[in-house]
């Protein structure tokens, strides 16, 4: 279940790159965005998007544009689509009032150490950190970073996630 929550959290962020990518032309930038959902779409399952994706992943490799344009569309609803069925299926992790609450310098100590492991852009220990602190109830500011970080481990993008533990610092 966490894996169809992730990726419905980054549905739409990915959704738009895409878009973008695709209305600004930039080909690179779109293949490798269709390669990675790709890839996302066959982990959670959904088979007939992925086959879709590695069709137009393969399209933007050999560069038939011609093709892309007129194969993206359907991909995109299909995408969309999927989005809001996995959406109904997908219940917020809005409750905490069963997890136990996290005292102020564990809180400090666990972003303390999250900033420490962006430095080395170890993927695995990031992931373990946050999943560990998202087993805690925390205050709604420290929640916020704490998703703000995890969608920017999705891609990962590390100088966001920098920028994200650096202004908790301030």
């Amino acid at each position: 279940m966490y894996v169809i929550g992730v990726y419905v959290e980054s549905l739409d962020l990915n959704y738009s790159q895409i878009e973008n990518f695709f209305n600004e032309e930039d080909w690179k930038n779109y293949t490798i965005k269709v390669h990675a959902l790709k890839s996302s779409s066959r982990i959670i399952g959904a088979m007939q998007l992925s086959e879709e994706a590695k069709e137009l992943e393969a399209l933007g490799d050999n560069w038939d544009i011609d093709a892309i344009k007129e194969k993206n569309p359907a991909m995109l609803s299909h995408y969309r689509d999927l989005g809001e069925k996995l959406r109904a299926g997908v219940s917020p992790e809005s409750d905490e009032s069963d997890k136990p609450e996290i005292s102020d310098d564990e809180l400090k100590e666990a972003f303390s150490s999250m900033a420490e492991i962006a430095g080395t852009y170890d993927y695995d220990s990031m992931k373990f950190m946050l999943d560990s602190l998202m087993s805690y109830r925390l205050p709604d500011d420290a929640r916020q970073l704490a998703d703000g970080l995890k969608n920017a481990l999705i891609t990962p993008d590390w100088e966001k996630i920098k920028e994200l533990l650096t202004q908790e610092d301030k």
